[in-house]
């Protein structure tokens, strides 16, 4: 959601200043008109504009005479200094005020700037609005910093060795807890030899392309394994690796074992909550070996 908030906000920003820099190329900032009233004798009309970089007049005739600011300095320092609202300020300063003939209107360009404006103040009120979450956390983070409220744990290594352990021995009570051996008996014997004796299945055998195919779509932001294998080496190694990894696939189908590098895992502890009470808090997450998830995925499509 705070992503999204965030593009909107550089969306409508970068149209804010799509229309501030097309009102800067626009022409009557502001505009007037002479003659052509009702009971004129003389139909004949003068229109009088102003734009950021020149002053114009245009008769009804289409005779126009223009004065071009030759130099930045030239501008007119309220035209070049101040926003569109200081501006439309001065423009209906000058319309009520008894001192002036000419009465100037708003032109176009100013409307365009005053909605150029209204989307980079919506665009920067979005951005404001994503990151006050983060910035609110990092601002309180720092405040118990300071006062010495937060204190960053650092716990000793003999502690985190006794966890380790306690938790190894909390993890595996269930291996230990081994039930007894059963006695054969003569009838269970008996039953066995008169079993028909079994067919010998096929080896399996798995081809490099299948092997090539499934390293190729392995997920490059999933962690690595125990092994130090991480699946961006598979994915970018394919064509590479897939034939060594063929031949230990299939040695280990030959042998019916599984290497022991691939059955090794590594138990991390996650909290389940913030203040942990027991060993039975944590959550274990097993962290396997990313070459046996393809080997499995491969037998298990066979």
């Amino acid at each position: 959601m705070w992503c999204l908030l965030q593009i909107w906000g550089f969306f409508l920003t970068a149209m804010g200043w799509i229309f501030i820099a097309c009102s800067l190329a626009m022409e009557g900032w502001k505009v007037a008109a002479v003659g052509g009233q009702g009971g004129s004798s003389v139909v004949y009309i003068t229109w009088y504009w102003s734009s950021l970089w020149r002053t114009c007049s245009t008769a009804s005739n289409a005779v126009s005479n223009c004065y071009d600011f030759p130099m930045l300095w030239s501008v007119e320092s309220l035209l070049a200094a101040a926003g569109y609202a200081v501006y439309a300020r001065h423009i209906t300063a000058e319309f009520f005020s008894p001192n002036f003939e000419l009465k100037f209107d708003l032109g176009t360009p100013l409307f365009v700037g005053w909605a150029g404006c209204m989307f980079q103040f919506t665009g920067g009120l979005l951005y404001m609005v994503s990151i006050y979450k983060l910035w609110s956390l990092d601002r309180r983070n720092g405040l118990m910093k300071q006062s010495g409220i937060y204190k960053t744990p650092s716990p000793s290594t003999e502690a985190n060795q006794q966890l380790a352990e306690d938790l190894n021995e909390f993890y595996c009570r269930f291996e230990k807890q081994k039930p007894g051996r059963i006695p054969h008996t003569h009838s269970y014997k008996t039953a066995i030899n008169t079993l028909p004796p079994t067919v010998p299945q096929p080896v399996l055998k798995i081809c490099e392309v299948y092997v090539r195919k499934v390293f190729s779509k392995q997920k490059i932001r999933k962690v690595k394994g125990p092994d130090s294998v991480s699946p961006a080496c598979l994915k970018a190694c394919a064509a590479q690796l897939s034939s060594i990894f063929t031949l230990v696939f299939n040695r280990s189908l030959e042998l019916c074992k599984v290497p022991f590098c691939f059955k090794h895992s590594t138990i991390i502890p996650v909290p389940k909550k913030p203040k942990i009470t027991g060993l039975n808090d944590y959550r274990p997450v097993s962290l396997t070996s990313v070459v046996m998830k393809p080997f499995e995925r491969l037998v298990l499509a066979y």
